[in-house]
């Protein structure tokens, strides 16, 4: 009885008004991307350091993640990217039966 006493005068107390923080303000902070494992072939990962160098004799300081996005986002959907999808099912061991 006598700690419920005590408590309900610490609750009667004045305390400070909760501080009312603003709205956060968008920024120009790039967005992060996640990280994602990907399986290549050799001859892919040539690719990919084929494409590196393209970029970085232009001047450029460049990843092999930036590489591989930029190779996606310029990919449209077609009768030459079925080609290359069957290319590679076709190399993936995992689906042989």
């Amino acid at each position: 009885m006598r700690l419920m006493n005590t408590s309900m005068r610490s609750m009667g107390s004045t305390a400070p008004a909760p501080k009312v923080c603003p709205d956060p303000k968008p920024t120009a902070e790039p967005r992060r991307g996640r990280c994602a494992h990907i399986y290549l072939h050799a001859e892919d990962e040539q690719r990919v350091r084929h494409l590196v160098t393209f970029i970085s004799r232009r001047g450029f300081r460049v990843t092999d993640s930036q590489a591989i996005a930029a190779a996606l986002r310029s990919v449209e959907p077609g009768d030459e990217f079925m080609r290359a999808f069957r290319e590679v099912q076709s190399q993936d061991l995992r689906f042989r039966g």
